[in-house]
C-alpha cells in the first residue's frame, strides 16, 4: 500500500514538471514575443527559465527575501548587497568569519616587504581600501545580518598600523561624506556611484601629496556630479529583477568631464611588461582593463607632472579618469595581473614610476595575489 502511495505521488509530481516545463513556450511568447532570430534563438528562449526565476525571486524581493542567498543579499528599502559566495565579505564584517592572525601577518609582511623595496628605490607607495558597501550602508542590511567590530578589516588595519604600515581606510571619510551627498554607493550594485569614487580618488591624492609634495586634484565643485535616476545593475540581474524594477528605479550620478582636462593618448593594451603599441587620442571615457593586461595613458595636460603606476581592480573603473587628470602619466592593470614578487619588481623596474597606488575592494584583501608570494 505505502509503495502504491509513493508511485503515484511520484507519478503526479513528475506530470506537474512536465505540465509546467510544457507552459514555458507559451508564457515567454506572452511576455517576450517570438525569437527575432528563429534558427539560432528559438530553442533557448522558448525553454528559458529565467521569466519564471525572475517573477518568482520579485515576490521574494517584494517581502524582503532573496531567492540567492549566496550571491545577493535584500536588504531594507530595496537596497541589494553581495552575499558570502564572493570573499565571504559580509560573514567577514559579521564576525561570522574570522581571519586568521597568521594571514594577518603574512599579509601585513608582504605589503610592507614591497612597500620598503620600493622606498629603496624612491618610490612612494599609497595602499587604499576601497571598502563594502554594507561597510557604508550597513542601516540598510536586513535586520539578521548587523555588522560587529571589531572584524577581520579593523584588525588587519589596526596591526599594520602598529607595524607602520600604513592603509587608506576610506570607511570613515565615506560615512561621513554619505550624510551630506545622497548615495555614494548604487542600490542594485555593489560598486560606488562616480560620486562615491570622487571621494575615494580624494583621499589618494591627498595621502600621496603627503608623500611626494603638493598635488593638484579636481575639487568637488569642478566635479559637476548631478544627481538623475536610472535602470536596476548588477545585484537585480543576478536575481533577474531587472525587467521587474521602474526604469527609474536605482540612483545614478550624471558626471560632466568637460572642465576636467579631458584629450588623453592610451597606449594599445598588451601583456604587463611589453612596450605598448601606439597611442591613439582618445577622449577622457572609461577605460576598461582587463586581467591580464595593461593600459599607458600620456596626458600632456594633466595637473602634475608625475608618472604613477595604478594597481587596481573594478573599483578602480569610475574613477580612472581623474587620474588620468591627475598624472601626466600612468598605467593601470588589475591587480590578479601581477603573478608574483619577480613580475611585480620587474614591471616597476621596467616602468620606473614616480609612484605606486594600490586600491583594492575590501572584500578582496585576503586573496593570494597580496600576500602568499611575498619574496618569490
Amino acid at each position: 500500500m505505502k509503495n502504491t502511495v509513493a508511485k503515484q505521488t511520484l507519478t503526479g509530481m513528475m506530470l506537474l514538471v512536465v505540465a509546467l516545463f510544457s507552459l514555458l513556450p507559451i508564457a515567454n511568447i506572452y511576455e517576450g514575443g517570438w525569437p527575432e532570430n528563429y534558427e539560432t534563438e528559438t530553442v533557448s528562449r522558448l525553454f528559458s527559465v529565467d521569466l519564471l526565476e525572475g517573477r518568482i525571486n520579485f515576490l521574494l524581493f517584494s517581502i524582503g527575501v532573496s531567492g540567492d542567498y549566496d550571491r545577493v543579499i535584500v536588504g531594507k528599502d530595496g537596497w541589494l548587497f553581495l552575499g558570502d559566495q564572493y570573499g565571504d565579505g559580509l560573514s567577514k564584517g559579521r564576525g561570522l568569519t574570522s581571519v586568521s592572525e597568521d594571514d594577518i601577518s603574512r599579509w601585513i609582511n608582504s605589503m610592507s616587504s614591497r612597500q620598503k623595496w620600493l622606498t629603496s628605490k624612491g618610490i612612494p607607495m599609497v595602499f587604499a581600501i576601497a571598502p563594502n558597501k554594507h561597510s557604508i550602508y550597513d542601516e540598510f542590511l536586513p535586520e539578521w545580518a548587523s555588522l560587529q567590530h571589531p572584524n577581520s578589516t579593523d584588525r588587519l588595519i589596526n596591526s599594520a598600523s602598529q607595524l607602520g604600515f600604513r592603509i587608506i581606510d576610506m570607511r570613515p571619510g565615506l560615512i561621513r561624506e554619505k550624510q551630506n551627498y545622497d548615495h555614494l554607493y548604487n542600490k542594485t550594485d555593489t560598486h560606488w556611484t562616480m560620486l562615491g569614487a570622487y571621494f575615494g580618488y580624494r583621499m589618494v591624492m591627498r595621502e600621496l601629496a603627503g608623500l611626494t609634495g603638493q598635488l593638484r586634484y579636481v575639487r568637488i565643485a569642478e566635479f559637476a556630479a548631478d544627481p538623475s535616476r536610472g535602470k536596476s545593475c548588477c545585484l537585480a540581474n543576478m536575481l533577474k529583477l531587472q525587467d521587474h524594477l521602474a526604469e527609474d528605479y536605482d540612483s545614478r550620478y550624471r558626471v560632466n568631464f568637460e572642465g576636467i582636462r579631458g584629450s588623453i593618448c592610451l597606449a594599445a593594451r598588451g601583456q604587463t611588461g611589453t612596450d605598448p603599441g601606439a597611442c591613439e587620442n582618445v577622449n577622457n571615457r572609461r577605460i576598461g582593463i582587463p586581467k591580464g593586461t595593461i593600459a599607458e595613458i600620456v596626458n600632456e595636460l594633466a595637473l602634475n607632472d608625475l608618472a604613477v603606476l595604478i594597481i587596481k581592480d573594478s573599483f578602480g573603473l569610475a574613477h580612472g579618469r581623474l587620474f588620468n587628470n591627475a598624472f601626466s602619466h600612468s598605467w593601470h592593470l588589475h591587480y590578479t595581473t601581477i603573478k608574483n614578487e619577480r613580475a611585480f619588481k620587474q614591471l616597476v623596474e621596467k616602468l620606473q614610476p614616480d609612484a605606486v597606488i594600490y586600491q583594492i575592494v575590501e572584500r578582496d584583501l585576503y586573496k593570494k595575489q597580496f600576500y602568499q608570494f611575498a619574496g618569490k
